[in-house]
C-alpha cells in the first residue's frame, strides 16, 4: 500500500506541474512538451482506475 501512496503522490506532483506549465505561453508552443502531458494525463487517469478497481482487493 505504501508503495502505491508514494507512486500516486508522485504523479499527483508531475500531474500538478503539467497543469501548471500548461497556463504559461511556452508549453502550448513546444509541442513535445505538449504531448507529455497528455500522455501523462492519460497515464494518471489509467493509474487512479485500476488503484480505484484493486481498492477491495490486497495487492
Amino acid at each position: 500500500d505504501k508503495n502505491i501512496d508514494e507512486s500516486i503522490s508522485v504523479w499527483r506532483v508531475i500531474f500538478i506541474y503539467f497543469l501548471i506549465s500548461g497556463l504559461s505561453n511556452s508549453f502550448i508552443n513546444s509541442f513535445p512538451v505538449n504531448q507529455l502531458f497528455f500522455i501523462s494525463c492519460g497515464y494518471y487517469v489509467y493509474k487512479y482506475n485500476l488503484i480505484k478497481k484493486n481498492a477491495g482487493k490486497q495487492i
